[in-house]
């Protein structure tokens, strides 16, 4: 690995130290805590230097170069002949023999780590500050307690620009580690290596080089993900104790306690250590205390803090610490949810606790999405004593972990713990759904729901079952079912039925074409579920989210489609939701594919196929599709067909509602090799099945496929027939510009583009505008097929390398430019008036306008700015 990491993020920082460069200011102060990149950021600004023909020198303080005056500067001071006479007149030498340096231009000079200077070399640099020679770049540690006064004056006297330097964003870290590996990285684990290194660039660095030493850190597919824990490595924990230093004993039994259970009330924390030690701690940035109402909670300051000091904690300690926090909460009340939940991992830590204790606390872990301490908490009740409540939990959470056949094995045996009606109907349904979706046993699945149906009387725990049909229909292609089973469901008065069965009801609404209606449905549903708050047996809110995307995206509003979706897949990927990150994957993937940003499509396709792939879910099919189609059209056909084969390769299951969509990628594979038979052919089957399943937003996309290949009159009648099924603004675009493409015409084709850039669909607007160009050729208007030829190379452009049959030949061939008609041109475009260029080129103006307006004609423009636009195409 290149030690010397790729600097991003911090094209802020950097512009204001050009800006003080350029303005002729004194200097810069880069101020942040340490490994945050300050010294990266210095060292940077010699290189601007260095363009700008300035000489450089570096100055790196130190503790021990502090005890001798001047003692960082040494090597700079022995260049000096004249000997100084008194402290005084010593530090005029000084700064008389630096600023020497300079040479008749500006010297810059960086220091690090100005804080550990001493006193004299304090003093020395606000001599600097003031000689116009010299320019200051000076690295300070923010959280080094007092600085000298100065060092303070230095900015507070605004000699020089203070750049507080914070920590990398999570997007910057995610940017980085790419770069460093050479790959995508999954979105959870760039989250995971952003929150753990807390933006620090030192420490990220270390996390994945120890990730990579250990193993933790892999290539799946591509995509670079940790398949295990993330630990600090020796490199990193000698790095992080540096900065926790020593500790007296009850400082160390503070951070011990704050390490293994964090966040701990303030109140606990104080009896297994002083006040004192603890507000130490705090001084010192070692811990951090939180408001949390009227509790206060004590975490560590930084999460690498907490992470080294519990590696250092012995196993016995551990089990102390767990063991009187638990009785402490327990002694005063659990009363609020977080307690429940802590007791029960402190009383499991310690070897102990009750199975009503940790069952109470699987619960909360599971409504807080932290499936693995669910799965460890619900095993350790239900091993302790097995009930249909511990059964269901532990084979739920199982399901969610991917963990299909142990969840299998532990729902079908809970027939013998069964109690209640409400009982009866959570383990039905989760052992359907496991069924279904995670082992792919349509058959035994709905035997399950059957047999359940028979059984419960509720009217209300009916419609549950009722609604996981029609989740289940849904997964299968049969959206018109779906819509008989789950459209009686919304109308009910009982909020939790109107929630289950609003899934259902909004995806197959989106698919069918009616995108207003599932819209409409998927935001009731989502603020019904936010109001419902925790429930049993339920997916969660962002569920709805993931509905609403994709009614936005079938309907045309890609950019809308994409906020939600990114706004979803942020959130899943901060909480390591997984099955959230690949949902919201696809659904951004199939987004940039409709926009016509191929690669963007893919890295989102890649990842969704990745995880879908680890939790064992037939979603991987969607996202290899995908990611095969993405491939084709930027002419990675090795990758796309390696995509299909992973896709064939995966097991067999009912859940079939995409693929049209993967026999679409099959087809545009078969084109981008002009096997257009073959092509037109998996498109036909495309068309066939989303027909077959009613999903006439996806039988629309085949059908504008197949005419775009070649395919005249039987899919141009289909997709006219489905103008008054699917809304939205996409049916229209693809129906203008399937007519365009049989008719030749020239008009329909212009307004197609038109119609498709407004809505995103970037690649599409391409095709229709090269459309529009060939027929103005062929009707000899060389501005018209100009005009559109640019426009279609200027989409084309922002399709990140994406082509196809359509725009793999030259838009069209323009009358080149003279050489004097680009000259003048070329000066227009850079906003100079006629008579400047006249005047330039030693021509009248009348010569000049006559050549301008030549351009302009060949051209197909009107005025400069467009001028410019195209002579940049």
């Amino acid at each position: 690995m290149d030690p010397r990491w790729p600097l991003a993020g911090r094209e802020q920082e950097l512009a204001r130290v050009a800006e003080a460069m350029d303005a002729g200011d004194a200097g810069v102060v880069l101020a942040g805590p340490p490994g945050v990149g300050k010294t990266r950021l210095a060292t940077e600004s010699i290189a601007m230097a260095e363009l700008r023909g300035w000489p450089r020198a570096v100055v790196r303080a130190s503790r021990s170069a502090a005890t001798i005056p001047f003692g960082a500067f040494a090597p700079l001071l022995a260049l000096g002949d004249r000997q100084a006479e008194g402290p005084v007149d010593a530090l005029r030498v000084a700064s008389e023999t630096i600023a020497a340096a300079a040479r008749d231009s500006t010297l810059l000079l960086m220091v690090d780590d100005a804080h550990e200077l001493d006193d004299a070399s304090s003093a020395l640099l606000g001599l600097l500050a003031l000689r116009p020679e010299v320019f200051l770049v000076i690295t300070l540690r923010s959280e080094s307690g007092p600085v000298s006064e100065s060092l303070t004056g230095l900015w507070k006297d605004d000699l020089l620009t203070r750049i507080d330097v914070d920590g990398l964003s999570a997007d910057t870290t995610a940017e980085i580690v790419a770069e460093v590996l050479g790959g995508p990285v999954e979105g959870g684990t760039s989250r995971m290596l952003w929150a753990t290194s807390g933006g620090n660039a030192l420490f990220l660095r270390e996390l994945v080089v120890g990730a990579l030493d250990a193993g933790a850190l892999h290539d799946t597919g591509g995509m670079w993900r940790l398949r295990g824990e993330l630990s600090p490595s020796t490199r990193l924990g000698e790095v992080v104790g540096l900065r926790i230093g020593a500790l007296d004993e009850s400082a160390r039994a503070a951070m011990e306690v704050v390490s293994v259970a964090e966040p701990v009330g303030l109140a606990e924390l104080a009896t297994f250590a002083a006040p004192e030690a603890i507000d130490g701690l705090e001084r010192r940035g070692l811990v951090a205390v939180h408001a949390e109402g009227a509790r206060k909670e004590v975490r560590s300051a930084h999460p690498l803090y907490g992470e080294v000091v519990r590696a250092g904690v012995p196993a016995h300690r551990r089990q102390e610490i767990y063991r009187a926090l638990a009785d402490r909460i327990e002694a005063r009340g659990t009363r609020r949810r977080e307690d429940m939940l802590r007791v029960a991992l402190w009383r499991l830590g310690s070897g102990g606790g009750s199975p009503e204790v940790l069952l109470r606390g699987a619960h909360e872990a599971r409504f807080a999405f932290d499936f693995d301490l669910a799965e460890r908490l619900a095993r350790a009740a239900h091993a302790e004593a097995p009930t249909a409540e511990s059964a269901h939990l532990l084979g739920e959470t199982l399901d969610a972990l991917g963990r299909h056949d142990e969840a299998e094995a532990v729902l079908a045996a809970a027939p013998e713990h069964l109690g209640d009606e409400r009982v009866r109907t959570m383990i039905a349904l989760a052992r359907s759904a496991n069924l279904f979706r995670g082992l792919g046993r349509g058959d035994d699945s709905s035997t399950v729901l059957t047999a359940a149906l028979e059984e419960i009387d509720s009217s209300d725990l009916r419609n549950e079952l009722i609604a996981q049909q029609a989740v289940h229909l849904l997964f299968e292609g049969r959206e018109r079912e779906v819509l008989a089973l789950a459209d009686p469901l919304l109308v009910s008065g009982d909020l939790r039925t109107f929630v289950n069965g609003a899934l259902p009801g909004a995806a197959a609404r989106a698919l069918a074409g009616r995108t207003d209606e599932a819209i409409a449905i998927a935001d009731r549903a989502f603020e019904a579920r936010i109001e419902l708050g925790d429930q049993v047996q339920m997916a969660g809110p962002g569920i709805y989210i993931v509905a609403r995307s994709l009614a936005l995206l079938e309907a045309g509003r890609l950019a809308e489609a994409e906020e939600n979706a990114r706004l979803g897949y942020d959130a899943a990927a901060e909480q390591q939701l997984r099955d959230g990150q690949a949902w919201f994957g696809v659904i951004l993937g199939r987004t940039c594919l409709h926009a016509g940003r191929a690669a963007a499509a893919a890295r989102w396709f890649r990842e969704a196929a990745v995880v879908f792939d680890d939790l064992n879910h037939p979603g991987a099919r969607w996202g290899y599709g995908g990611l095969a189609h993405a491939l084709a059209l930027v002419g990675d056909l090795d990758g796309a067909d390696t995509a299909l084969a992973d896709l064939d390769a995966a097991a067999p299951t009912p859940v079939r509602v995409m693929d049209p969509e993967i026999e679409r990628a099959r087809g545009w594979v078969h084109a981008q090799r002009s096997e257009y038979t073959l092509a037109r052919d998996a498109l036909r089957r495309a068309a066939s099945l989303a027909f077959e399943h009613g999903s006439a937003a996806l039988e629309a996309a085949a059908l504008h496929d197949l005419v775009r290949l070649g395919e005249d009159a039987p899919a141009l009648e289909r997709l006219r027939g489905l103008a008054d099924v699917v809304d939205g603004d996409f049916m229209p675009a693809r129906l203008e510009h399937a007519e365009a493409l049989v008719a030749h015409d020239r008009g329909r084709f212009a307004r197609a583009a038109g119609d498709f850039e407004r809505i995103g669909a970037l690649l599409y607007a391409a095709e229709a505008a090269a459309g529009a160009a060939r027929e103005a050729a062929r009707d000899g208007l060389a501005r018209d097929a100009t005009e559109e030829s640019a426009r279609a190379r200027r989409l084309t452009a922002a399709c990140e390398g994406a082509r196809t049959p359509a725009l793999s030949v030259s838009v069209v061939e323009t009358t080149p430019l003279t050489k004097r008609e680009r000259e003048v041109a070329e000066l227009a475009a850079r906003d100079l008036a006629s008579r400047e260029i006249a005047e330039k080129l030693f021509v009248s103006v009348r010569t000049v306008e006559n050549h301008l307006q030549r351009a302009y004609e060949k051209l197909g423009v009107r005025s400069r700015a467009e001028l410019a636009e195209v002579l940049d195409t």
